[in-house]
């Protein structure tokens, strides 16, 4: 996407806070802000170090955030989590929140569809780990921040933070990382570990409108996947763009070769070309009987599939009166 286009401007942001439940009872106590200057990539914690002083905080990270002249902000989750979070306390404190003005990619969508296929779970911490090498053996588990934060309130002692700022900086480069690795992916699918990860790539360029390159890759796919689920995902998609261009007998054919997996949509489709498109009843009445045997359905499409039989019978009938009466 553009918006990712030059990683060195961006600005990585990530909270801690004292609960996770969101709302006016929940204050962002660090936020974390990642960037690339020259060679490294820096990340500076901003503290609360007293409740009663949020004004005087926000007003250093409005400083920072002007001085730093950042032209997009990446967060994982920050659309529902982080960023109504902070618009709510600097509503309170009678300000706006200087990050709203900037282009915002929320990478949680686009990890979300990218390693759907390979992971089980989408984590941050999880595609750290997995994909970068980032151990979180030692990390701490977000429940325990706000009990942390707490205890260096009534402490002082700077040290009991050293775990939580741990954690927010490994957040931060661990979302960078992943960016900079899903760049790299889109211009080359030969540095992708899974076959899974060229399937979500695919979707990715098809939610993104560019239809030429998921179709691309849904075909790489189909050339060499080896797990049936892939495979299937990459030939439904690759029979849905044939449909948008109107290659309506090359998508039934990619169809027909995914038409043993259990799910109504690939039956129904089937059925609809060959009854509708191809006139051929007695081959679309066969997937529809097939369905009602082999396939879970609701009662809606069972509903629907048993009126297409009548319908299907009934066509095929008058086929053979008028093949009768052109035979006498």
């Amino acid at each position: 996407s553009s918006e990712v286009a030059d990683p060195f401007r961006l600005v990585f942001f990530d909270t801690e806070t004292t609960g996770l439940a969101g709302g006016t009872g929940t204050i962002p106590f660090m936020l974390g802000f990642g960037y690339f200057d020259e060679t490294v990539f820096r990340v500076k914690n901003f503290i609360l170090n007293d409740l009663g002083k949020e004004d005087e905080f926000l007003e250093e990270i409005d400083r920072f955030i002007t001085e730093k002249d950042f032209t997009g902000v990446v967060t994982y989750n920050g659309k529902s989590f982080d960023f109504p979070l902070m618009e709510s306390r600097y509503i309170l404190q009678r300000r706006r929140f200087p990050l709203l003005s900037l282009p915002h990619l929320d990478f949680l969508f686009t990890a979300r569809t990218l390693w759907r296929y390979t992971f089980d779970s989408r984590k941050l911490g999880v595609l750290g780990e997995k994909l970068l090498g980032l151990s979180r053996e030692d990390d701490i588990d977000g429940s325990q921040i706000p009990p942390i934060y707490f205890h260096y309130l009534r402490s002082r002692s700077f040290h009991a933070l050293n775990k939580v700022i741990e954690h927010n900086a490994l957040d931060l480069l661990g979302l960078a990382g992943l960016i900079v690795l899903a760049v790299k992916y889109q211009d080359n699918i030969d540095i992708m570990q899974d076959e899974g990860e060229i399937l979500g790539m695919a979707r990715l360029f098809e939610k993104a409108g560019d239809i030429s390159k998921a179709g691309e890759l849904y075909e790489t796919i189909k050339q060499s996947a080896v797990r049936t689920q892939i495979l299937e995902n990459a030939v439904k998609g690759l029979a849905a763009i044939k449909k948008k261009k109107k290659l309506f007998q090359e998508a039934s054919e990619l169809l027909e070769m995914v038409i043993h997996s259990t799910d109504h949509k690939t039956v129904k489709e089937l059925s609809v070309h060959f009854e509708h498109r191809e006139k051929n009843y007695s081959r679309a009445l066969g997937y529809v009987r097939r369905a009602l045997e082999e396939v879970p359905l609701t009662e809606a499409q069972r509903f629907d599939f048993e009126k297409r039989v009548i319908r299907l019978e009934r066509k095929m009938k008058s086929l053979e009166k008028v093949n009768d009466s052109l035979d006498k």
